[in-house]
């Protein structure tokens, strides 16, 4: 599944709610996500499904969530396309170069609304500050 890249919540510390990231290679490239695809049912009932293969998050990604899209180098995608059977190989995360390269962008808190879908919300915003709760 080609993307530019995805998103992510993590907690705050010292607050309540979650600051939004968004992953995308820094240069600007294209990313391909392991992706498995089904049809289902014939004629006006078929309904095709998909989804993204994830794995345990690496590196600095590993701080934002502990999980991530299982990545698929260039190298690696007619591999994946070609495969008729499960190849373990085709599962391993990418190496720790390629993923050194993937920017963690804060974005707004915009991005988790549907309603909302334009290019901007990639856009890099300062974190919200943590507010700290005094004690009464």
């Amino acid at each position: 599944m080609p993307a530019d890249g995805w998103y992510e919540w993590k907690p705050r510390d010292h607050q309540t709610g979650k600051q939004a990231y968004y992953m995308t290679p820094a240069d600007g490239s294209v990313l391909a996500f392991a992706g498995l695809w089904e049809v289902w049912g014939s004629g006006d009932d078929r309904v095709l499904s998909c989804s993204v293969v994830t794995t345990d998050a690496l590196g600095e990604l590993a701080g934002v969530h502990d999980r991530m899209p299982l990545i698929l180098t260039p190298d690696r995608w007619s591999d994946w396309l070609a495969s008729a059977a499960a190849d373990p190989e085709l599962l391993t995360p990418p190496p720790a170069k390629f993923l050194e390269a993937i920017e963690i962008r804060p974005v707004s808190a915009a991005v988790g609304n549907v309603r909302n879908n334009f290019p901007e919300l990639r856009d890099e915003t300062p974190e919200e500050p943590e507010q700290l709760t005094l004690g009464m």
